[in-house]
């Protein structure tokens, strides 16, 4: 361990540049699913603590000695620890992946959620006059609990649709829709990040510009069961400054 001091500083030095680059640009949070953030700060508290004892505490080269041979298993243990986080973050890409199903819906693209994945049931009762639940886009689609009349609160970015793209709407009985509010939603990091979409109703196209950040409030409706889209009849709206977590995460919803 001694023996390699230098170029095994250096490393960590190079981590550490990547962990705190990461966080201090807030991309982690802006970017990254809840566990994966966990696993980098884990990650770069291990190896910062490792550094700093190898700064100040010159290792001693182990002869023998089984005080100095405990004490580097323990720190190499750690250090170990360390680096093994950004190889965690790419493991949770292909768990996220494998453990979520996928389907689209010819223009709002949707992510179908496992049965054994729930989402709680929001209590409407709680609600006085004038309230909404606030949900997402995720947990529109993830239970039937918002299927019909369901006053909610939901963000996201207005999406105007041409009249090609409205055709794809087409339902029998219904009439196109002729624009959307989505949300990025992402298993792993933005790399994967898909739009998830919902239909509005009752909004003055040429009131907003495309995407422009909306805070929505209204009842629900399912435009479509096959493949399912979800609707909101508009009852109140306003611009928001983009949030700072822009990306909804699959893996925040699961309980």
């Amino acid at each position: 361990m001694g023996q390699h001091w230098g170029w095994r500083n250096l490393q960590l030095a190079g981590w550490l540049a990547f962990f705190f680059i990461v966080m201090f640009q807030e991309a982690d949070i802006a970017y990254l699913a809840d566990i994966q953030v966990w696993i980098l700060r884990a990650g770069a508290a291990m190896v910062t603590v490792v550094f700093l004892h190898s700064l100040l505490i010159r290792p001693k080269v182990n002869n023998g000695d089984p005080k100095v041979g405990k004490k580097t298993f323990w720190f190499d243990l750690i250090e170990t620890g360390g680096h093994f986080a950004p190889l965690l973050l790419f493991l949770f890409v292909g768990t996220a992946t494998l453990s979520l199903g996928s389907a689209s819906g010819k223009g709002a693209s949707i992510r179908v959620f496992m049965p054994d994945n729930v989402v709680e049931q929001p209590d409407f009762t709680t609600l006085k006059a004038g309230e909404y639940w606030p949900t997402t886009h995720i947990e529109l689609y993830a239970t039937d609990h918002f299927a019909a009349e369901a006053p909610i609160q939901v963000e996201g970015r207005f999406y105007p649709l041409s009249q090609k793209e409205q055709k794809k709407f087409i339902t029998t009985g219904k009439s196109a829709p002729n624009v959307l509010a989505y949300r990025y939603a992402m298993a792993c990091c933005a790399a994967d990040a898909a739009p998830v979409s919902i239909v509005l109703d009752n909004i003055a196209v040429d009131a907003v510009k495309r995407d422009d950040w909306l805070r929505l409030k209204g009842r629900t409706f399912v435009y479509r069961q096959e493949p399912k889209i979800m609707g909101l009849k508009i009852e109140s709206w306003e611009k928001i400054p983009p949030p700072k977590r822009p990306f909804l995460t699959w893996l925040q919803t699961i309980r």
